[in-house]
């Protein structure tokens, strides 16, 4: 076989629909996302599917020759899976394969190939931990592993737990290594009768609740979500715009706007040109320029750190104010000062409200007001469910009816799925709700990334000296703690406290998902005679309480680690007050050797594990937090005045240590202190 079912349309309608340039392709037409690719070929050959990065640049990509690709990819992906494919037509149970690679056009052509074979793909985050990876290929059943290069040696490490007879590994098919190579491009895919209900894809939460949780998505998910726009008269884009999309392919967001909205509507999409998760601002804005991007996707905590970014290169923000459509937020709440400035320098804010287990839920409009940028008006035949609590705020719930919800979330005689989310209605708006948090104890970051503090707090509090610890982060992007230490206490050394609580705090780290990490500025230990961290009667923290008793104290916490963060003037040693190096030894081999023990140090391994010269900071396991804390370590041991942006430009140790040399040769920020290990504990 070489083609699923083609179409559920006439020639005529098809003919009709992409007619016009604001045409979607919906279940009407298809049962699959694979399908509809396979129409695009057909009918809109010379039109653009996606931007794909190139060095420096973008090469637009058509439909006509990205479903090439595919086809040879689905063919060698037949080959290679053909005996569990062969087993599964036998037991009528579908196969599931999980995808552990990095976001590019690799992985989007294997996605495709994947779905055309019709097996279940198990969407792997690469942040995922050992434990998460193994529990995500127990609960789904996979039954291989395709992994990129990048993540080899985890993938093996999860094999060898799971069992090396229970799951096979595969290396992921680069596009160019396939290429011609089957000229036939035949495969058998799995047959089942329903194709558009069945689960079609698995794609995890973040594991904020211990480890993740593996959400089933089917294609009528996919495609009734990826066309909530059109479907409800809402202009992303124009026809043929284009969308960037600063979102992994792994994520909900990232998935529906690459595979879905890109696939069914006239509506091209781009990825920021980087090879990592972790995009510069003036990459993600030269990224814009490139594309000439109508509009950005994005979560609130990329808008911080961009604005922070433009608010010191002001002559940049008209890549922003010149994008038509400006830019959609979700996953988090956009902080209103992030938000007056976006709309102060006239980029139009437009929130988009969901969850992956419910799929969108409502919109804001698209606007220029700070006094609704935060609103969303739910979409009214989705039958959502507001039950009424208290002063104006209801609970939300979807009804099993919903479309856009996945049919996996319900349970067997379950109508109602609750979302955990209060709104609130928004008074003079009618029909707006804006959200004001949830009914459990989750934090929210500004990321969208959610931490559950109650396991944290419980491995902290395992000190006899602590009594209690309180974990906050609700809005910003790190989590920070509040300790109340023991009476007991009162006896023991400060030094020795400090050194306590500091060891209950790597504990919780070590299980704690990464983006839920507690960094050391980020602790207070309450006094003797201070304030108690307040309490219910059976001993749970009373978390509204507890955020108005120590809002100052917290807030005093971000604001001293926002500037400690940032980067640190040049120690002058000159008479003129200009910085004295000319005594300093300053090889390349050895600021090599320094950065590799910083960042090992961090990393908590050896520093020879970190001899790739060709691997990336990221390759080797760092995130954001780590990147702060490489900066940091970075100027404090060497006195420069490098940002954030300087690593990931230059993410691998030598093309780091290489810049930092020219910057010494130029004499500007030079280092005018030993270097020092020592500057990231």
């Amino acid at each position: 076989m070489s083609g699923a079912k083609l179409a559920k349309s006439t020639p005529e309608e098809l003919n009709t629909l992409f007619s016009h340039s604001d045409f979607f392709i919906d279940l009407h037409h298809v049962d699959t996302i694979a399908e509809a690719f396979e129409l695009r070929a057909k009918y809109t050959p010379k039109q653009v599917y996606m931007l794909f990065p190139s060095l420096n640049t973008y090469v637009p990509a058509t439909f006509s020759e990205v479903f090439d690709g595919i086809e040879h990819c689905t063919a060698e992906w037949s080959i290679k899976l053909s005996p569990l494919i062969e087993q599964a037509n036998a037991t009528g149970v579908k196969p599931c394969v999980a995808l552990l690679a990095d976001s590019n056009p690799t992985y989007i052509v294997t996605c495709f190939a994947l779905m055309r074979l019709n097996v279940i793909i198990n969407l792997i985050s690469t942040r995922a931990s050992t434990a998460g990876m193994v529990h995500l290929l127990q609960e789904t059943d996979s039954k291989a592993i395709i992994v990129g290069q990048a993540y080899e040696q985890h993938a093996a490490r999860v094999r060898e737990e799971v069992g090396e007879e229970t799951v096979q590994l595969f290396s992921i098919c680069e596009i160019h290594e396939i290429a011609g190579k089957h000229a036939t491009k035949s495969y058998t895919p799995f047959c089942e009768p329903e194709p558009s209900t069945s689960v079609a894809f698995v794609i995890h939460s973040s594991g904020s609740t211990g480890l993740p949780h593996p959400i089933r998505l089917s294609n009528s998910y996919m495609i009734n979500n990826a066309n909530s726009g059109p479907k409800y008269g809402l202009d992303i884009t124009s026809p043929g715009g284009v969308f960037m999309q600063v979102a992994p392919l792994f994520h909900v967001l990232g998935f529906l706007y690459a595979m879905g909205r890109a696939v069914l509507q006239n509506a091209p999409s781009a990825f920021p040109l980087t090879k990592t998760l972790l995009v510069s601002d003036n990459n993600l804005l030269l990224s814009l320029e490139l594309a000439k991007a109508q509009a950005l996707l994005a979560v609130p905590s990329t808008l911080d750190n961009l604005v922070k970014y433009l608010q010191q290169v002001p002559a940049r923000w008209n890549v922003l104010s010149n994008m038509e459509y400006g830019i959609c937020y979700g996953g988090a709440s956009l902080g209103r000062a992030t938000a007056e400035v976006l709309l102060a320098h006239g980029v139009p804010l437009r929130n988009m409200y969901g969850c992956t287990e419910t799929g969108i839920l409502g919109f804001g409009e698209r606007t220029l007001s700070v006094d609704n940028y935060a609103s969303v008006r739910f979409v009214k035949d989705l039958n959502i469910v507001l039950e009424p609590r208290e002063d104006n705020v209801f609970e939300l719930f979807v009804p099993r009816s919903h479309p856009n919800a996945s049919e996996y979330v319900f349970t067997a005689g379950q109508d109602l799925y609750a979302t955990k989310d209060f709104v609130r209605a928004i008074p003079g708006l009618k029909d707006y709700y804006e959200l004001v948090g949830r009914s459990d104890d989750i934090l929210v970051h500004v990321n969208g990334e959610k931490t559950s503090p109650l396991i944290l707090e419980e491995i902290i509090e395992r000190s006899p000296l602590i009594r209690k610890a309180a974990l906050f982060g609700a809005g910003q992007l790190y989590t920070s703690l509040v300790v109340e230490l023991d009476p007991s206490a009162k006896s023991v050394p400060i030094y020795d406290i400090v050194e306590e609580v500091e060891q209950s705090v790597s504990n919780a780290n070590k299980v704690a998902p990464k983006h839920s990490r507690i960094l050391k500025p980020l602790v207070h230990i309450l006094p003797f005679d201070g304030p108690t961290i307040p309490c219910s009667h059976k001993g749970n923290i009373s978390r509204k309480n507890a955020n108005q008793m120590f809002a100052s104290v917290v807030e005093a916490m971000y604001n001293r680690f926002a500037t400690e963060s940032k980067p640190h003037a040049p120690v002058t040693n000159g008479t003129n007050g200009t910085p004295d190096t000319n005594d300093i030894d300053f090889p390349l081999k050895h600021v090599q050797q320094r950065i590799q023990q910083m960042a090992a140090y961090l990393l908590q391994v050896e520093p020879d594990t970190l001899n790739d010269s060709k691997a990336t900071f990221m390759d080797f396991g760092m995130d954001s937090i780590h990147i702060v804390q490489l900066t940091n370590a970075i100027n404090k041991s060497m006195g420069v005045n490098i940002t954030q942006s300087l690593i990931y430009e230059h993410p691998s140790i030598n093309d780091l240590a290489q810049e930092l040399a020219q910057i010494h040769e130029k004499g500007s920020s030079v280092p005018t202190v030993p270097l020092k290990v020592d500057a990231v504990k």
